[in-house]
């Protein structure tokens, strides 16, 4: 009994008459309130959330977070008594698709009620039961529980709004978050090493991952990784984070199911290369921007400073700013833009963060369906995290080069590559980690189409 479920198409389904009347906005979560007498039967109950009252027997869903700005917090008025209530918060996804549940609940003993407490019982939903490590931080993944980052108590904002002005929102979205650029493949491709190789359609991300999608992906239990002590996850617990900086520290395998949890995958390294270095004359380009500018013009990449010449961080020295010690926001800089004019620029592939690649075992099983996004393709479905290479890749590889780093490593035809056989596999795949974030890719059929899509972007929305 899901009042607010959303249709395949994302359309809101109509609402029962009179349960939700004034809320009819697609919602981020629902609480399934619960209220029982201390006879187990069903008990009548007003329950207010937000400014709107509602009146109920037994049970109640009630939509928090996501759209409709709504606090996850609920005060009960029950008649004088004793009751026990429980609240399942379940987050949903904008097509309505469950993918956590919290479940809260007054314990085994009752709760009494007298008459002058009528009002004071309340459940607070964005409580934080998710803290790994008992802290007591409100971080980024508890806040990500009821769909909702609330700039208002204190918590970090979201990569992207729909809404500026709404009270979760610190700016405005980068016109690149949410998009995706497509590719159309089919000509020959010139690989760094002189041979040639046909790239089949795809798309890929306009931005690298964000924190903030992580910080999602962590709520719906798709990564968790088994190890609260993981840097990944330590840094949602940072106040110091930029949501909407891209993640780092994730090892291939759990790159990989960011990406799954996104519907899609780690790009082939062959269509990385194609998006970066593929010129409609057939050639390879250096850079993935066309124009290199080491004075402050266009074409450069956020990137280390390096003394005595060589390319620089130009968009920084332009700005007036010291050179990068870490990442910046995603899309931050429009000269490192791509656009080859089959889809939407995509932005750092050069700098800012390396991006996992993959190099495929072409007689591998296909993964099964994506549980969470219904398509049947290689992005497959959550993954066990028992050693750091995705199942059926030879190969990884780091590309495109990093804030801080080397900048050589901006070059198309750099690369670092690790085999299962690397000396020190697991440490030099960790070092990299520490640099490298993650830009998804996607198989598509239909290139019109994708060259058209956009993801629409969210205010604290899973």
């Amino acid at each position: 009994m899901l009042a607010t479920a959303l249709a395949a198409a994302c359309a809101p389904e109509p609402l029962p008459p009179g349960l939700l009347v004034g809320l009819g906005l697609p919602t981020a979560a629902t609480a399934i309130l619960s209220v029982e007498d201390d006879r187990g039967a069903p008990a009548p109950f007003d329950v207010r959330v937000g400014d709107a009252t509602y009146r109920a027997i037994g049970q109640l869903d009630l939509p928090c977070g996501g759209q409709t700005g709504v606090r996850c917090e609920i005060a009960l008025t029950l008649d004088p008594g004793s009751y026990r209530f429980a609240a399942d918060v379940r987050e949903r996804d904008r097509c309505g698709t469950v993918a956590t549940t919290v479940t809260l609940s007054s314990g085994v003993e009752p709760v009494t009620v007298t008459r002058e407490e009528q009002a004071a019982v309340t459940l607070r939903l964005d409580r934080t039961d998710l803290d790994d490590d008992d802290d007591g931080i409100v971080n980024a993944l508890e806040r990500a529980v009821c769909g909702r980052f609330d700039a208002a108590d204190g918590a970090l904002p979201p990569q992207a709004c729909l809404d500026p002005d709404d009270a979760c929102c610190s700016r405005a979205p980068s016109s690149l978050q949410g998009q995706r650029g497509a590719f159309a493949g089919g000509d020959d491709h010139v690989r760094a090493d002189g041979t040639t190789t046909t790239v089949a359609p795809f798309a890929l991300d306009a931005t690298e991952a964000t924190w903030a999608t992580f910080a999602r992906c962590v709520a719906a239990g798709r990564c968790l990784f088994g190890d609260s002590e993981h840097p990944a996850r330590q840094r949602l617990a940072d106040a110091t984070l930029v949501v909407d900086a891209p993640v780092t520290g994730l090892l291939p395998r759990e790159a990989e199911a960011l990406c799954r949890f996104q519907g899609g995958r780690l790009p082939d390294d062959d269509e990385w290369d194609f998006a970066a270095a593929h010129r409609v004359d057939g050639g390879r380009g250096r850079y993935p921007f066309d124009v290199v500018g080491a004075d402050g013009g266009d074409g450069a990449a956020v990137v280390g400073c390096r003394e005595g010449g060589g390319l620089v961080a130009a968009n920084h020295a332009a700005r007036g700013q010291d050179c990068p010690d870490g990442p910046e926001r995603v899309g931050s800089y429009g000269s490192t833009l791509v656009d080859r004019g089959q889809g939407r620029p995509l932005a750092d592939l050069a700098g800012n963060v390396a991006e996992w690649t993959v190099e495929r075992d072409p007689d591998a099983p296909p993964a099964p369906p994506d549980e969470s996004s219904g398509r049947s393709s290689r992005s497959g479905v959550a993954v066990e995290l028992s050693e750091p290479f995705p199942d059926g890749v030879l190969a990884v590889l780091s590309r495109g080069g990093a804030a801080g780093g080397i900048v050589e490593l901006l070059e198309n035809d750099v690369r670092v590559r690790v085999v299962p056989t690397s000396p020190d596999v697991d440490a030099r795949l960790r070092g990299l980690a520490a640099t490298t974030g993650v830009r998804c890719a996607y198989d598509i059929v239909d290139l019109a189409a994708a060259a058209a899509l956009v993801v629409e972007p969210f205010c604290g929305e899973p």
